[in-house]
C-alpha cells in the first residue's frame, strides 16, 4: 500500500526495459523510451514527495546540526589543537534555508528474515548537496567563517516491515553505504603562525565533520526511527549482516618517499635513467613510519608502523574483520600513511602517500557460497597525480565468511 501511494507499484523486476532506464536516471529517461513523458510523470511523484518531505523538515535537521557541531565536533576539534590554542563555534552555526535534493531514486523490495513474511521497500538515491550554510569559528588570534558545505553520495532510505495499519510501516532507516565526501569553503581571518596551519584546520574539520556523519549514518550504522510495534529496536538498528571479511595487509612495494618531491620522480621517468630517492652513495634508509589504513563504511582498521622501509612487511597484527552489509555496494578504501609533523598545529598528523579503491563484489567473486580464502591480491596503489608518478603496489590477502 505505501509503494502505490509513493507511485512504484510496479515492481522492478517485472518493468519493461525503458522504464527501468528512466528509475535509473530521470535525465536520460528520454533516450531508452519514445514515451519520455509518460516516464517522467511515473518518476516525478516519487522525487517531488520525497524531496518534499526534506524541505518541510530542514529548518529541524538543521537545528539537529547545530546540537552536533556544539556537542560532538567542538569537543573533538578542541581535543586536536595544541596547548594553548582554543576553538569553538560562534552566533552562527546554521546549515542555511537551502534544503538536500535527492536524485536518481531507485526503488526495491526485499525480506529481511526469510522467516517472516514482512516486506521492507528500500530508496536508493544520489545525494549531491551544496548548501547555503554559515557557520562562525573562533581560534585563537583569528576567525574562521564555513560556507558552501558540500556532501555528496549514494544514499538509502528503507521503510522497515510494511504493514496494513497506518502509517503502514514498522521503522524508518537512513545510511550511507559508504562514506560520503565532504568539503566546504571557508573564508579566513587568521593571525600569525595560524594563518600557516590553515589547510590543518580545515582538514580537521572535514575530518571531524566526517566522523560525526560515520557514527550517526554510515553502515554498519544507521539513523533509525522506531514507529510503533512490529520491530524490536536493535533488529531496527543493526540487522543481521550478510558475512564477516577477513583481511590481511601482507606487505607493500615500491612506495614514494615522502621525502623527494613527486613531480621529481616524474622527471627521472623512464626506468632505465629513474633512480631511487636516495643516491647509491647514501646508504641510510629513507625517514619513514608508514602504516595501512583499511576503511570499510565507518569501520576503520589500522596496521601497526613500519619504520625505515618503502617496502614494508607486516609479519604479524595487521589481520582484520568486517563486517558486510552490503557487499554489492560498499567499497574497501585503502590509504598509506606516513606519521609526520609539519608545523606546529600538526599534532598526530599522518601524511597520505597512496590510496587504493576496490568494491568488495569484485573481490568476493566466487566466494559468497563458501567458507574459503580468498586469492592474494596485489593492489596497485596511486597518488594525487595518478599514473604520472610511480607509488608501488600492496599484497592483501583475505577470507570471506556467509552468516
Amino acid at each position: 500500500q505505501l509503494a502505490e501511494e509513493l507511485g512504484f507499484d510496479v515492481p522492478l523486476q517485472e518493468c519493461p526495459e525503458d522504464f527501468q532506464a528512466a528509475l535509473g536516471d530521470e535525465e536520460t529517461a528520454g533516450a531508452a523510451s519514445q514515451n519520455h513523458g509518460v516516464m517522467r510523470s511515473l518518476l516525478a511523484p516519487r522525487n517531488e514527495f520525497i524531496n518534499e518531505i526534506i524541505e518541510a523538515q530542514w529548518p529541524y535537521v538543521s537545528q539537529w546540526f547545530e546540537e552536533k557541531l556544539r556537542q560532538s565536533v567542538e569537543p573533538i576539534l578542541q581535543e586536536a589543537m595544541p596547548t594553548g590554542i582554543s576553538i569553538g563555534f560562534g552566533r552562527h552555526c546554521s546549515l542555511g534555508t537551502k534544503p538536500a535534493f535527492l536524485r536518481r531514486i531507485v526503488a526495491s523490495k526485499f525480506r529481511e528474515d526469510p522467516l517472516r513474511e514482512a516486506i521492507t521497500v528500500r530508496l536508493d538515491a544520489k545525494l549531491c548537496y551544496t548548501g547555503d550554510c554559515r557557520v562562525d569559528v573562533h581560534v585563537t588570534g583569528g576567525s574562521l567563517v564555513l560556507r558552501g558545505l558540500q556532501i555528496s553520495g549514494d544514499l538509502v532510505i528503507e521503510l522497515v516491515h510494511l504493514k496494513s495499519q497506518p502509517p503502514w510501516f514498522s521503522g524508518l532507516r537512513i545510511y550511507f553505504c559508504n562514506k560520503p565526501k565532504i568539503d566546504l569553503a571557508v573564508q579566513s581571518q587568521l593571525l600569525g603562525v595560524l594563518s600557516a596551519n590553515f589547510d590543518f584546520i580545515k582538514t580537521k574539520l572535514v575530518d571531524t565533520l566526517g566522523s560525526v556523519v560515520s557514527s550517526h549514518a554510515v553502515l554498519p550504522n544507521r539513523f533509525c526511527l522506531s514507529i510503533g510495534e512490529g520491530i524490536n529496536e536493535a533488529d531496527l538498528r543493526r540487522p543481521m549482516p550478510l558475512g564477516i571479511l577477513r583481511l590481511e595487509v601482507v606487505e607493500a612495494k615500491g612506495l614514494p618517499d615522502p621525502g623527494t618531491s613527486s613531480w621529481t620522480d616524474v622527471l627521472r621517468w623512464p626506468w632505465p635513467f629513474k633512480k631511487t630517492s636516495r643516491t647509491i652513495e647514501d646508504n641510510e634508509p629513507p625517514e619513514v613510519d608508514l602504516f595501512v589504513e583499511i576503511v570499510l563504511g565507518a569501520q576503520v582498521k589500522k596496521t601497526k608502523v613500519v619504520s625505515g622501509s618503502l617496502n614494508p612487511t607486516w609479519a604479524e597484527g595487521a589481520v582484520f574483520d568486517f563486517l558486510v552489509d552490503d557487499p554489492d555496494r560498499q567499497l574497501l578504501n585503502i590509504t598509506v600513511r606516513n606519521n609526520s609533523k609539519t608545523g606546529p598545529l600538526s599534532r598526530e598528523h599522518s601524511q597520505v602517500l597512496c590510496t587504493a579503491a576496490t568494491s568488495l563484489a569484485s573481490m568476493l567473486e566466487g566466494q559468497r557460497q563458501m567458507i574459503g580464502q580468498l586469492p592474494e591480491i596485489w593492489l596497485p596503489l596511486r597518488s594525487t597525480l595518478e599514473s604520472l608518478v610511480p607509488t608501488g603496489s600492496l599484497k592483501l590477502r583475505g577470507e570471506w565468511r556467509e552468516l
